[in-house]
């Protein structure tokens, strides 16, 4: 076998290795609860134990402009509606490009005598084009645990 066919052969066997990894797939497909709005999405899951919970996720910026200072709150309510604990997470870097994603993990401290039935989750951003003088845009939703 001539040397550039072993050295073609070897180049696709290397390739193929990296065809399918975890950056690869989908949020969807990884994290079971969302929430799409216009300008995000969320995708996220959450671990319960008995000092709190922890969510881990990823946002996507859905807009056409270029985000900054994004910041992410969870609060666990009960089955009341009543709180029971909250945590916040400030992405870095501070600035998201149009479609590109970043990973969060919220850890919220509760003492837990009963898994929370709802997350209520706020979020706030500024665009990177009105640079200092804009102001916050912000949104809240709920999601499933």
């Amino acid at each position: 076998m001539p040397a550039k066919h072993l050295l073609l052969a070897l180049m696709l066997f290397l390739s193929a290795a990296c065809a399918q990894t975890a950056g690869s797939l989908r949020p969807a497909d990884i994290y079971p609860n969302s929430y799409e709005f216009f300008d995000f999405a969320f995708y996220w899951k959450t671990t319960v134990g008995a000092d709190g919970a922890t969510i881990d996720g990823v946002a996507e910026n859905r807009t056409y402009y270029y985000i900054r200072d994004l910041e992410l709150t969870a609060t666990l309510l009960d089955e009341g509606g009543t709180p029971t604990g909250t945590g916040s997470f400030l992405f870095f870097p501070n600035q998201l490009a149009i479609g590109e994603r970043a990973d969060f993990s919220i850890p919220v401290r509760a003492a837990m005598t009963a898994p929370p039935k709802t997350i209520r989750f706020f979020y706030r951003y500024y665009l990177s084009e009105e640079r200092m003088s804009g102001i916050s845009r912000f949104h809240t939703f709920y999601g499933s645990p």
